[in-house]
């Protein structure tokens, strides 16, 4: 793949020494935006904000009670989450001033997190796949890989999984099932993104590859440097990446040409994560305290439905739809809630897979719903 290289970060024998050294100190960054600004964690815990796409940065002066950190990411309230790999989660409300315990999974090679509208997923290395369910975290099943390293949502739906060695498996959660789809031909994938319609994954010698039809096929579009790359995601339909010494690309054309954007610190990376979700709360009071989905019918449906839910208060609230990438497609309901059951009836003549999100001020439920 030498012969496709794009460009590349030119790199001083000081830089390369400084970089080779820092490696060896094992540390970790990882990327996560939240209202507007990027936010990074180092392995020992350490928290980083930049405002301006990632070009400069300042060290928080909170940092996390946590090391061994392996990925982090955002919830559509912006609150941040960080994974260690013996499986601690913890989170921030508050931009990463201050940071609780959000459960233990008890595993040994946790190395990915991912967060859409009410479902939380954890792959390990060794293929064991966890969802977090009303506060308790589960196993709900295992994909049939030893060497996992990133999950992402497909366009299509559910899940894809990839292994260092290239595999990539197709993963549904309800109920679990996985099957080895595709394979990219590398040994060396460092991480994986969700784009609108395709699904990127990059090397760590810093290659790029690209399928469109959700995983099956792949075919290598561009590549960024020899450095060692670790990790990969998206922004607003940009791609970011990050390198060991804590250089960060974008693309802004889905893998095929990249840009310098900006240096972190000489600290070595293992990942980058992004998610811009942007959810408004709903306005008025409402003394409802807990709400569930009991149906959500026809589904799949053709663009009219019915949504059956049960609140436990009086109140109002709205109910909202996500595409898999987690953006926001806009609110298709919002008015007064009783206590009890209550059917709202939507309509939605977007094709392809959604989340649901009813939402008051301090209940919130979600549902997947297919709309062909």
């Amino acid at each position: 793949m030498a012969n496709m290289k794009l460009s590349k970060f030119s790199v001083s024998p000081i830089h390369r020494i400084s970089c080779s050294l820092i490696i060896a100190l094992s540390l970790c960054l990882l990327i996560s935006p939240s209202r507007g600004a990027l936010y990074l964690v180092t392995q020992s815990g350490y928290v980083a904000r930049s405002a301006d796409d990632g070009e400069t940065w300042s060290w928080l002066t909170t940092t996390l009670p946590i090391s061994q950190c392996v990925d982090m990411t955002s919830d559509p309230a912006h609150n941040l989450y960080v994974l260690n790999k013996t499986g601690e989660v913890y989170y921030s409300v508050n931009q990463g001033t201050s940071w609780d315990s959000w459960g233990n999974i008890s595993v040994s090679d946790a190395c990915a997190l991912w967060l859409i509208t009410g479902f939380t997923f954890v792959i390990t290395e060794s293929g064991d796949f966890y969802q977090r369910d009303a506060g308790v975290w589960s196993l709900i099943g295992n994909v049939g890989a030893s060497d996992c390293v990133d999950l992402v949502p497909k366009p299509a739906g559910d899940w894809l999984v990839l292994t260092r060695s290239s595999d990539v498996w197709d993963v549904t959660t309800d109920p679990f099932s996985a099957s080895l789809v595709g394979n990219i031909n590398s040994s060396t994938i460092v991480g994986a993104t969700s784009l609108t319609t395709s699904v990127i994954a990059i090397t760590e010698e810093g290659d790029v590859a690209r399928s469109g039809d959700n995983g099956v096929h792949w075919s290598w579009v561009g590549s960024v440097s020899q450095l060692s790359i670790t990790g990969l995601s998206n922004k607003n339909g940009y791609i970011y990446l990050t390198t060991h010494c804590g250089e960060v690309a974008r693309s802004t054309n889905e893998g095929s040409d990249w840009t310098w954007q900006g240096t972190v610190s000489q600290i070595g990376i293992t990942g980058i994560t992004s998610d811009t979700l942007t959810l408004i709360g709903v306005e008025e009071h409402t003394e409802i305290e807990a709400l569930r989905i009991l149906r959500v019918y026809p589904n799949p449906s053709r663009g009219r439905f019915t949504v059956r839910f049960y609140a436990s208060g009086d109140g109002s609230g709205c109910l909202r739809i996500f595409d898999i990438l987690g953006r926001d497609r806009g609110t298709l309901w919002r008015g007064a809630i009783n206590e009890g059951v209550n059917t709202i009836h939507a309509e939605e003549q977007s094709t392809g897979v959604y989340f649901l999100l009813i939402e008051t001020d301090n209940a919130k439920a979600t549902e997947k719903i297919i709309l062909e």
